[in-house]
């Protein structure tokens, strides 16, 4: 099966072999429960299960009875949270389920399976519905109240070079500027004639935003990340192609040899010649990073520079640039792809990605908590959702207006 790793093909693969981890699991159900994925996840069923080998009439079997089957073991385990503390033990493995044995025989056997059945299809549909989740005071749940719902739309600004601001989500789509269109919701595109005046113009995204996406005059796309700021030129005439960045973004950069494309900021410059990869600089971060998918890139940081290839960051904290050759880049760019993914991430960070992609402030009462964390969440989910995964570790929330107060268990008034 020729699939990406983040793909529903590589992940259905995966989930139907003995080895398959806790996160591909999790990475599918997120993936299957889309409904872009639908038709598609009907095909990949179809083909593990020939309509010759189904049970005929009332026994056939289904495409959500087939995923049941697949995620039996996962499902009896993880049924709380999308979420799990890296520090905690890792649950106990249950039985694998093969998928083709359960089809072949589960169908006519039933009593047990047909309980197990039921019981999955009673969790899967909670996970499903998204129910808002509960908000602990003094140990006690209680409703949410004045639960944050994800962002719906992309939000964006573009300052030309007089000053002059367009605001990107409430204008119609087609010819914004002689240099740019807007072709859809959160899609703008500049054009590659050439202009006898270069302007600089800076797009900005703000926090609370869906990914948008920016196709500059030579051709690079590039797609931009809440709270970030982009300043470009209208066109490249010179010998380098320059661009500025505060935040993050993904750069699909248009192939050039005779001009580096730069992207700069944080205290670190990235050049390329015709890549993809993702730069983090947002200010509040101890480190900026460089993300490199295809290609390579040099990244210059300080008095130090580093050439990486796929599968390696370069980091640059207080001063010193140091190389990672090997990072989980689904990981890294799951905030493109709609999710929250963390692999041994400290408090701080998890909650600075919830405040910028929810656009609340985020307050701690006590001592924050020396934990780590792991695991992946849609973004579409609502905040409460989210809060779901500080439980385990006796984290809980109150949510007030714009802002989210956290405290430990033992600080709860």
């Amino acid at each position: 099966m020729n699939a990406s790793p983040a793909s529903l093909d590589y992940l259905f693969s995966r989930c139907l072999q003995p080895n398959v981890t806790f996160e591909e699991r999790q990475q599918f159900l997120l993936l299957a429960g889309l409904p872009e994925n639908q038709q598609r996840l009907e095909s990949l069923i179809a083909a593990l299960y020939p309509s010759s080998m189904r049970a005929p009439g009332p026994d056939e079997a289904t495409s959500e009875s087939i995923l049941q089957a697949i995620f039996a073991s996962q499902i009896s385990t993880h049924t709380r949270t999308s979420y799990r503390s890296t520090t905690d033990s890792a649950p106990a493995a249950a039985s694998p389920v093969h998928p083709v044995h359960f089809l072949r025989t589960a169908w006519f056997r039933s009593a047990a399976a047909a309980i197990l059945i039921l019981i999955i299809s009673a969790v899967a549909y909670l996970w499903k519905t998204q129910k808002p989740a509960p908000a602990l005071v003094q140990g006690n749940p209680a409703p949410v109240q004045n639960d944050v719902v994800a962002p719906q739309r992309p939000h964006a600004t573009i300052t030309l070079a007089d000053g002059h601001k367009i605001i990107v989500d409430t204008a119609r789509e087609g010819i914004l500027t002689n240099q740019v269109t807007k072709l859809g919701d959160g899609q703008l595109q500049y054009s590659k004639a050439a202009y006898d005046k270069i302007e600089w113009h800076t797009l900005t995204v703000p926090r609370g935003s869906l990914v948008v996406e920016l196709t500059l005059a030579d051709g690079t796309r590039v797609w931009m990340n809440a709270a970030s700021t982009l300043r470009y030129p209208t066109g490249f005439v010179d010998s380098e192609r320059k661009v500025e960045l505060t935040g993050e973004a993904y750069f699909e950069v248009a192939k050039d040899p005779k001009k580096k494309f730069i992207v700069s900021g944080g205290g670190i410059t990235t050049e390329v010649l015709g890549t993809h990869f993702n730069v983090n600089t947002y200010p509040d971060e101890e480190s900026m990073k460089v993300t490199l998918l295809e290609g390579s890139v040099n990244v210059i940081g300080g008095v130090s520079n580093l050439v990486i290839k796929p599968g390696a960051q370069a980091e640059f904290t207080r001063g010193v640039l140091r190389v990672n050759q090997s990072v989980d880049v689904d990981r890294v760019m799951a905030w493109k792809n709609g999710y929250f993914s963390f692999q041994q991430a400290d408090f701080g960070t998890v909650l600075r990605q919830i405040s910028r992609w929810y656009d609340i402030e985020v307050a701690f009462e006590g001592k924050m908590p020396d934990r780590k964390f792991g695991g992946a969440i849609s973004r579409k989910a609502n905040l409460s959702e989210v809060l779901k995964i500080f439980e385990e570790m006796k984290i809980y929330f109150k949510i007030e207006g714009k802002k989210i107060i956290a405290q430990p268990y033992h600080y709860i008034k």
